[in-house]
């Protein structure tokens, strides 16, 4: 894929974080500024590791070698974008306009505009699928773009169809009862959708 690990251990650490958090809510015991103190642990980790991202020099982009560095710092960068959307949504729930939330998606809505190569779209079903899914209305047609140019390309083997389907399901849920917490999970489920491939 040509990206970093490090926002991988960051997605693992979302997802224990999760587990957690679920786990104490079945037992009543839920704390919450443990909860916080563990996603700014998390949060810490990510910002730490987007700005050396940012800071990776690339080389000429004219060499092989530069151009792979360049997709390995812009496909990095979205990742880490959604790991902030995840994070926060395990923190504080699925409602998009948490500020926190809705920076991130504007955030990973920004890089997605901003890539070079629309090749790079392979690699990005993930972010995409959980980004767009915490979308506000605003944005829902450029998510719809990035979807439909990502499909239209035969050559890119990718699961972007499924991932849109799993986005309008949880954008269509959130319109009919806007005060219930909708994220890509619950559309899943309404869907009778068990995972994603990406």
């Amino acid at each position: 894929m040509g990206s970093q690990n490090w926002f991988m251990i960051a997605i693992m650490d979302i997802a224990l974080l999760e587990e957690w958090k679920i786990s104490r809510e079945v037992l009543g015991d839920l704390s919450q500024s443990q909860l916080a103190r563990r996603a700014v642990c998390i949060e810490d980790q990510i910002e730490k590791g987007k700005q050396e991202n940012k800071a990776r020099q690339i080389g000429d982009i004219s060499d092989p070698c530069g151009i792979r560095a360049q997709e390995s710092k812009h496909i990095t960068h979205i990742f880490a974008c959604a790991a902030k959307v995840y994070l926060y949504v395990t923190q504080s729930g699925a409602y998009p306009r948490i500020p926190e939330i809705r920076d991130s998606v504007s955030a990973a809505l920004k890089a997605f505009r901003d890539l070079p190569d629309g090749q790079w779209i392979r690699h990005l079903v993930w972010p995409f699928f959980i980004v767009s899914c915490m979308a506000e209305e605003e944005h829902e047609d450029e998510f719809r773009q990035i979807a439909a140019s990502a499909n239209m390309n035969r050559g890119i083997f990718c699961n972007f169809q499924n991932a849109s389907s799993i986005m309008e399901e949880c954008w269509r849920l959130r319109k009919s009862q806007p005060c219930s917490p909708w994220n890509w999970k619950t559309a899943m489920s309404s869907l009778g959708v068990k995972t994603l491939l990406v």
